[in-house]
């Protein structure tokens, strides 16, 4: 794929997980507060708690959807309004497959997820008003344990997990 060409997916998706997800926000949660009541739902992933060589643009982007839902959800608080958080591991799609992520080391040793399971999780918890919620015990693990990892070393070993085959 040309340079250029990428460039401009990269750009893409942060019209989508960033551009849009804002706007979107900033349209209706006015209405929502007025009403005192309403639920947000966005998708992060829980690639945005780490960085993400090969990926960087990807985990940029999921870093800001959970900061930004995890700020709103606090500036919601007693307002009836609720925003959570939905950030799965890797799930079984078409996406997943056309990033060509199914082909690294990473992929292969990370526990999947079906849409149906992440949709079920992201339901219960947006019913629940949570803020956030990471389907999967391994997920959180994984989370969890890239937190004691010195950050240089965390990241040579995602680069070199993630390294395109």
């Amino acid at each position: 794929m040309a340079r250029g060409q990428v460039a401009a997916q990269q750009l893409e998706l942060l019209d989508v997980n960033i551009r849009a997800l804002t706007d979107l926000t900033l349209r209706f949660v006015p209405g929502m507060v007025a009403r005192k009541r309403g639920r947000i739902l966005n998708v992060g992933s829980i690639t945005g708690h780490v960085p993400g060589p090969h990926m960087a643009v990807y985990h940029a982007s999921k870093a800001y959807v959970r900061s930004f839902t995890a700020a709103l959800a606090a500036e919601l608080k007693g307002t009836g309004v609720t925003a959570t958080c939905l950030a799965p591991g890797i799930v079984v799609s078409p996406f997943f497959l056309r990033t060509g992520f199914n082909k690294t080391q990473l992929a292969r040793l990370m526990p999947r997820s079906t849409a149906r399971e992440v949709a079920t999780a992201g339901w219960r918890a947006l019913q629940d008003g949570k803020a956030v919620v990471m389907p999967g015990l391994w997920n959180r693990v994984i989370v969890a344990a890239c937190g004691l990892v010195p950050h240089a070393l965390l990241l040579r070993l995602i680069a070199n997990l993630q390294r395109p085959s």
